[in-house]
């Protein structure tokens, strides 16, 4: 998160040397998958961030001007949009981000980080596309390694120890032998984190049920299943 932030900073004062707008303010748009506590997190500390270095004007803000009108006294145009796990919606609103002719992509997932790095990767001079909340970048695609990507692409990566998490079961129930997991089967960290768990739970002879859904409608049927094979 702090890189994240560190990194839009320094590209905003970038711009007051030279505007990619022809001296119109710079435009930073916060594109989300889904919601949810990590999404309310980054956008408040984005703006935060923005207002303590002076782009973003307190009464602007407290007034919800960034989001729902044109801010009067604010340096930057800042605008959040959230696509409720529809990819549909998240191509739309890439597109209606795009016609902004924006500086900054501020993407949340790894969907809406891809999504918005194949409606640019043809520019000549693409805006900024910056992620927070990718648990794998590399297996998602975005990058191959930490300086092999696309020049206008960088971000924060979450990280998650998996094995702690097997090891919190077993100190919960020393005597388990079988645990279920369920994750999205049309994102690459829930691929990547079942993956991880399996692995971690080898150590301990635990034998893992795995379970993929792809639609919320799924889900239940999916840890039903999970339970009657006896999952702990």
């Amino acid at each position: 998160m702090k890189k994240l932030l560190i990194l839009i900073i320094a590209l905003l004062l970038s711009f007051h040397g030279g505007l990619a707008q022809d001296a119109d303010k710079p435009s930073v748009w916060f594109l989300a998958f889904g919601h949810g506590f990590a999404v309310d997190v980054t956008r408040i500390g984005v703006l935060d961030a923005l207002e303590s270095y002076g782009f973003i004007d307190p009464a602007d803000r407290q007034a919800n001007r960034m989001l729902f009108e044109p801010p009067q006294n604010s340096d930057i145009r800042f605008n959040a949009a959230e696509a409720d796990h529809q990819l549909d919606r998240l191509r739309e609103l890439i597109a209606t981000a795009l016609d902004d002719e924006p500086d900054i992509l501020i993407t949340l997932s790894a969907p809406a980080t891809l999504a918005a790095l194949q409606a640019t990767n043809d520019w000549a001079e693409p805006p900024a596309v910056l992620f927070a909340n990718v648990y794998n970048p590399y297996e998602a695609g975005i990058a191959d390694a930490p300086c092999v990507k696309p020049a206008h692409v960088s971000g924060s990566v979450s990280a998650n120890n998996y094995a702690e998490f097997v090891s919190l079961l077993m100190l919960q129930d020393p005597e388990m032998k079988t645990i279920g997991t369920i994750h999205n089967s049309s994102e690459a960290s829930g691929i990547y984190g079942a993956a991880q768990i399996a692995a971690a739970a080898a150590a301990y002879g635990l034998t893992v049920e795995q379970a993929a859904v792809s639609a919320l409608a799924d889900l239940s049927p999916a840890a039903e299943g999970l339970v009657s094979k006896g999952v702990e």
